[in-house]
């Protein structure tokens, strides 16, 4: 890895995605670059000097002069600022995506993170419930082991929109600035994703070399389905301010659940590898159901989630937790 030359004529440097390279070294004249994406990680707008003594043709001369990393194929590293082209030039705020606490579905307040209990025996202590089908959970706490069981933690949900009290807080954002789709990436040893339901397996679309697993999830993806909701849906337009984190007009949300890996559900292995022991700490659950769990193994990780249209990205923390 190294720096590009950029002080004469503007270089080009693209390197192909890891599932490009895969598909390429197939050798069966499949291979087709159909999208490209464009980045800025590395500049600084702030330069932009109008008052520069010189004249405007200085005024992004510093910008322009600014180092540029060469392409390099680490996906964890590259392309975290995409460029966007919009076709209206008369915005003047850009939508964002915010993680939505306020419908029930919280961060748990001790951890700080939503946490997944991976299996049945995690989930029966929490809930004080030998039982198939626990009714109870504290607050951020998923259910991993079964996440279509009627529990009380909800679904994780993002919402997307304008987070500006300038503009009216009802679903009105402008077709060119919603997000119909998104990228949601997760470690794909750790877990899966779920319909807010609980049900509805998707396949992830693209395994990595880092076992980072990437799932395409699109408005209607379940239409004409009988499932009850879908990954991706409007947000209601009869919503009062206090239903959604944005401020201002929305346009999607992003909903799902976390279901627990069969390794992490099955064995301790992964958690001895990778994972921290608490063998009497604080409590990891808010002792709703009249236990307390001070021993565990956890898994901290991340959940990120990217819009397709304007490239904007937050990342979810997840703590893994299995009873031991």
């Amino acid at each position: 890895m190294g720096f590009l030359d950029n002080s004469g004529d503007i270089i080009l440097d693209a390197v192909l995605t890891d599932a490009g390279r895969a598909r390429l070294a197939r050798g069966d004249c499949s291979f087709n670059i159909a999208k490209f994406a464009l980045g800025d990680d590395e500049i600084d707008y702030s330069l932009y000097n109008k008052t520069h003594v010189s004249g405007s043709q200085y005024y992004d001369l510093e910008i322009l002069q600014t180092p540029v990393l060469e392409a390099f194929t680490n996906n964890t590293s590259m392309m975290n600022s995409k460029l966007l082209s919009m076709v209206s030039d008369s915005e003047y705020y850009l939508p964002i995506i915010q993680l939505n606490e306020t419908q029930g579905a919280a961060k748990h307040a001790t951890a700080g993170t939503f946490v997944v209990a991976v299996n049945k025996d995690t989930v029966d202590y929490i809930t004080n419930a030998n039982s198939a089908t626990p009714t109870s959970m504290g607050a951020g706490i998923l259910n991993g082991h079964e996440p279509g069981v009627s529990v009380a933690s909800n679904a994780l949900r993002a919402d997307q929109g304008i987070n500006n009290a300038d503009r009216p807080p009802v679903n009105s954002l402008p077709i060119e600035l919603t997000e119909q789709a998104y990228f949601l990436q997760m470690d794909n040893r750790l877990g899966s994703v779920r319909r807010p339901g609980g049900t509805g397996q998707l396949a992830y679309s693209y395994l990595d070399d880092d076992q980072i697993a990437s799932y395409y999830l699109e408005l209607g993806q379940w239409q004409g389905l009988t499932h009850v909701s879908d990954f991706v849906e409007n947000i209601a337009a009869n919503l009062g301010a206090a239903a959604s984190p944005i401020a201002g007009e929305r346009g999607t949300k992003v909903q799902f659940r976390i279901k627990s890996s069969l390794e992490l559900e099955s064995s301790q292995n992964l958690f001895e590898r990778i994972g921290t022991q608490v063998a009497s700490g604080q409590d990891i659950t808010t002792d709703t159901g009249g236990q307390s769990l001070t021993q565990y193994w956890y898994i901290d990780s991340t959940i990120r989630l990217t819009g397709v249209f304007t490239g904007y990205r937050i990342d979810i923390p997840v703590r893994y937790v299995r009873k031991y």
